[in-house]
């Protein structure tokens, strides 16, 4: 058995950092596979609650992206020491969205520390364009917010999920979004695994 130390399981920092980038990044985008795999066959009624489900992860995985980039930027602190803090939510998601789309991708690769081992996936962050729409999800996850279906009363049949934050309806999903979430979702976990994988390369620890 391990002892107990500063990171979980008693691990080093850079096994807590390659098991982070293993498992933990990865948890939105495989339970996002599943959703969107498990919509095909869904009944009526599970459908709406597994677009919500969709939602609320891509909402996690913009989360661990600003967790990430931030404490990549930030090195005042160990890398491993920021990620087993409190996750960023709307204001380092929008901050980080915007530095994005206003800032060369050589530029977003080195405010990380990462240079030309983190410009492609700068460039693949940069190619997802306005992703300002997904900030109601991140609000939703940071401030306890939910998601709601409504019915269509005319034709019997689930109309849209809707991002309820502080009470208000800030984002409405609908079936044919959900494989647009799933790819979002996709996207911003292969790029928060691809600046933490190379920081890691760089470290001599690789990720997996």
């Amino acid at each position: 058995m391990r002892a107990v130390g500063k990171y979980p399981g008693g691990l080093s920092e850079l096994e807590f950092l390659r098991a982070y980038h293993r498992t933990t990044l990865r948890v939105p985008q495989v339970a996002s596979d599943s959703l969107l795999r498990s919509l095909v066959t869904a009944a009526e009624a599970d459908r709406p609650v597994l677009v919500a489900a969709l939602g609320a992860m891509a909402g996690r995985a913009a989360r661990q992206l600003a967790a990430v980039a931030r404490a990549l930027e930030d090195r005042s602190r160990p890398v491993a020491e920021r990620l087993m803090g409190p996750i960023p939510g709307t204001d380092a998601w929008v901050e980080l969205i915007q530095r994005a789309a206003t800032r060369a991708p050589e530029v977003i690769a080195g405010d990380l520390g990462l240079g030309s081992a983190g410009l492609a996936h700068a460039e693949r962050l940069r190619a997802l364009g306005d992703l300002s729409w997904l900030t109601p999800l991140v609000a939703l996850s940071e401030r306890d917010g939910f998601l709601l279906g409504t019915v269509n009363e005319w034709r019997h049949a689930w109309e849209a999920v809707w991002a309820v934050v502080d009470g208000v309806a800030a984002l409405a999903l609908r079936e044919e979004d959900a494989a647009n979430v799933a790819d979002t979702t996709a996207e911003l976990v292969a790029i928060a695994r691809g600046f933490l994988g190379a920081y890691l390369e760089g470290r001599g620890g690789g990720g997996d």
